[in-house]
């Protein structure tokens, strides 16, 4: 994005992967937004913009172009894959790929499969976390890559998990009852 110009009613964007804009990207003349997102292969890439004003008789009014700025469009860091959860003494326990060096695991476990209910949120360097005594219940884990400079992939598919009830009490006195009985 970029400023919002106050006498602008759009704005013309140019993305290209030269400096002199000789081949363009992207060229839309016909922005309402200071806004867009492209879908751009990994390389390295210049951008400039221009308002445009609208006359009185209602004929476009173009500025000149801002100073070109250059970024580099990165490859997005892939999720790890979510390997079967296990349920044990110590809790439940969430595994993944171990991250490369320098990268880290950020995952979050919710209530509910839009993650609006959020229980936890958490990053780490580790392939395996623990989560110690959940409750009974139902939920969804998902995971993403966060490069060594903080760069963050999306979040893969969510996981659902269900964490069963602990055994009732009043089941296993039947079971006493017959050993008595031996």
């Amino acid at each position: 994005g970029w400023a919002r110009v106050a006498a602008a009613s759009r704005y013309h964007l140019q993305v290209s992967s030269r400096a002199d804009f000789g081949e363009r990207t992207y060229d839309n003349a016909h922005l309402l937004t200071p806004r867009v997102e492209l879908p751009l292969a990994p390389g390295d890439y210049f951008w400039r913009v221009a308002s445009i004003a609208a006359k009185a008789d209602g004929q476009a009014d173009p500025g000149p172009f801002g100073d070109a700025q250059a970024f580099t469009q990165r490859a997005e860091p892939p999720s790890p894959a979510l390997q079967s959860p296990q349920l044990g003494a110590q809790g439940l326990e969430l595994r993944w790929q171990q991250p490369a060096p320098g990268q880290r695991v950020r995952f979050q476990v919710a209530r509910d499969e839009a993650f609006q209910q959020i229980l936890q949120d958490q990053t780490t360097a580790q392939a395996t976390v623990v989560i110690s005594e959940p409750a009974p219940g139902l939920y969804f884990v998902r995971v993403s890559t966060i490069d060594a400079d903080g760069f963050e992939g999306r979040f893969g598919a969510a996981q659902q998990i269900e964490v069963p009830p602990d055994q009732p009490w009043w089941l296993l006195l039947p079971l006493g009852l017959l050993l008595l009985a031996l």
